[in-house]
C-alpha cells in the first residue's frame, strides 16, 4: 500500500528515477504475492482441503499458458 501511495504522489512529487524504482518495487512485490498465494494453494492441496477438478487440456495450450507470463521479458530486449 505504501508503494501505491508513493506512486500516486500523495506525499510529494517523484523524480523519474524514483518513480522507476517504485514501479520495479511494486512489480517485485506483486510477484512475491503471487508466489506466496501459489505456496498456500499447494499447502491446501497437499492437506486435502481443496477439491481438484481435472479436465483434459491440449499440450499446446498448457505450454502457451506456462510461457505467457514470460513474454514481456522477450519484448524488453527488442
Amino acid at each position: 500500500m505504501a508503494i501505491h501511495l508513493l506512486l500516486e504522489e500523495k506525499i510529494g512529487s517523484l523524480t523519474p528515477k524514483q518513480a522507476e524504482l517504485l514501479v520495479a518495487a511494486r512489480e517485485d512485490s506483486d510477484r512475491l504475492h503471487g508466489i506466496l498465494n501459489n505456496l498456500l494453494d499447494i499447502s491446501r492441496i497437499e492437506s486435502g482441503k481443496v477439491e481438484m477438478n481435472f479436465r483434459k487440456v491440449s499440450p499446446h495450450s498448457l505450454v502457451f499458458e506456462a510461457l505467457n507470463p514470460f513474454r514481456w521479458i522477450s519484448r524488453i530486449g527488442t
